[in-house]
């Protein structure tokens, strides 16, 4: 398998135990910026041995097929600005991934995260061998959360994915679009493409 994609403006090369120095740096930099889209992490998370623990994890998952997570590099400077990751993946018949990336608060709006996304999938339908992708959303995340549709700045009224409104479908069987509606789940799979 490749172990490097370069994109446009951002290269994406898997994540291993090397990298936890400066990925644990870039976490902590992040840690305020990240928490409204986080979940709650055990205090160990943020050192360098539970950061050398998920990386070893990830390399592991890496080997296994089960998981592919990649740094995220700003092709301009060659700095580690964030995380890309196909999860859960599934094999036999399903062949699915989840898919999930974070960013650098200070280099958001440059088309990093775009770019990374698209580089992971390639992977996913091709090294990778899968049949589909998918891509959890929260449409209260102003900063790309209702990808892969680019919204607007302000309320999101709608997330449209191959011509599809999910939300409407959403509000259609009686969800309402306030606080119940965190979360929408995008998919792709690679005939669609």
């Amino acid at each position: 398998m490749r172990v490097e994609i370069d994109g446009t403006v951002a290269s994406i090369k898997p994540l291993g135990p090397r990298h936890a120095p400066v990925y644990l740096d870039l976490l902590q930099r992040n840690r305020d910026f990240l928490q409204p889209y986080e979940p709650m992490r055990p205090d160990d998370f943020w050192t360098l041995e539970g950061q050398t623990a998920q990386l070893e994890t990830a390399a592991a998952e890496w080997v296994l097929g089960s998981g592919f997570a990649f740094g995220i590099f700003d092709r301009s400077d060659g700095a580690l600005v964030g995380r890309v990751a196909l999860a859960n993946v599934v094999r036999k018949a399903w062949q699915n991934a989840t898919l999930g990336y974070w960013l650098d608060g200070e280099r958001n709006g440059r088309g990093l995260a775009t770019d990374a996304a698209r580089s992971a999938v390639a992977f996913a339908f091709g090294e990778a061998e899968l049949h589909r992708v998918q891509a959890g959303v929260m449409p209260r995340n102003g900063h790309g959360g209702d990808r892969p549709r680019k919204p607007s700045r302000g309320e999101v009224d709608h997330v449209e994915v191959a011509g599809r409104d999910l939300l409407a479908e959403c509000r259609a069987r009686g969800v309402h679009d306030d606080e119940a509606v965190r979360d929408v789940r995008h998919a792709v799979h690679a005939a669609e493409l």
